[in-house]
């Protein structure tokens, strides 16, 4: 089963987050948490956390490089 949710954090900044997972049964198997900013040209992804590779990792993402390389985090 799989879920989505999202959530505006500030308005006067048009900070949004974004957070979509799967379950088997009371498992979570695959999830995102997403910190966005909107602007002109629609949403800035600023950062992501997931277990996309299978372990927790999260990314940054800056304008002038995009995504940067993922670093592990708590198991």
């Amino acid at each position: 089963m799989g879920a989505y949710y999202r959530r505006l954090l500030d308005h006067s900044l048009g900070a949004l987050l974004r957070v979509q997972f799967t379950t088997e049964g009371s498992e979570v198997m695959d999830y995102a948490v997403v910190l966005l900013l909107e602007i002109e040209k629609g949403a800035e992804t600023i950062r992501v956390y997931d277990a996309g590779h299978g372990h927790n990792e999260m990314h940054r993402y800056t304008r002038s490089a995009g995504k940067e390389t993922e670093r592990a985090f708590a198991r």
